[in-house]
Order: C-alpha cells, then sequence, then structure tokens
C-alpha cells in the first residue's frame, strides 16, 4: 500500500466552490485554469494506459479534482496536479508566505513541510 499522507495533506485544504476551467496540455508540462482565475503548471506525464478516475476534470470542483492525483492515468495525474498546484499558487489560499525563507518550511495541519 502506497503512503499517500502528502497528497492527504494537500487535498484536506482544496474547496468545493473552486472549479476546473481549462486545461492546456504541453510536450513538457500541463496547466490548469480554475474558476478564480488561478493558474498551475504540473510536469506532463503522458500515459493513458489505465482507464482515468474522471471522465474529465474540467468542470469539477477541485477537493473532487484533486483526488486525481492518486490516479494511475498518468495524463490525469498531471492535470490534476496542475489544478491542485494552481489552487497553492494563489497568495489568498493562506499557504504561501511571501516572507518566507527556503529553509523556514510550511506548517500544514501541523506537519511542516
Amino acid at each position: 500500500m502506497a503512503d499517500t499522507a502528502y497528497y492527504d495533506i494537500l487535498q484536506s485544504a482544496l474547496p468545493d466552490s473552486v472549479f476546473v476551467e481549462r486545461l492546456v496540455h504541453g510536450i513538457s508540462w500541463t496547466a490548469a485554469v480554475l474558476s478564480d482565475g488561478s493558474v498551475g503548471v504540473a510536469m506532463h506525464t503522458p500515459g493513458e494506459m489505465v482507464p482515468r478516475m474522471f471522465g474529465s476534470l474540467i468542470g469539477l470542483p477541485l477537493n473532487q479534482a484533486g483526488q486525481a492525483m492518486l490516479s494511475w492515468n498518468m495524463e490525469e495525474a498531471s492535470e490534476a496536479f496542475a489544478a491542485v498546484n494552481a489552487f497553492y499558487n494563489n497568495p489568498t489560499c493562506g499557504f504561501l508566505k511571501p516572507e518566507a525563507k527556503t529553509l523556514d518550511g510550511i506548517d500544514l495541519n501541523d506537519r511542516t513541510v
């Protein structure tokens, strides 16, 4: 069984009020645009060898789309990571600390990462 603790931490803060609006697939990167205007990217990992968890992440609430980070369908997992990155790249999520230094870490649910 895979340890999903880090994914669970990321998943736990994802809202149901923000939706995946658009996905753009590049050669090396996948980008996601959320309904609040946030944009994120993730490494594009080609591979549709197993069925997708969801037909499409477009239109799904972010907390549901984020579940696909654990998909064994690599295309879908790349899309999910881009969408999750879009959320965490937005200063309003409370995750970013502009004054932080590289070695400070971030405290999520009493865990420093």
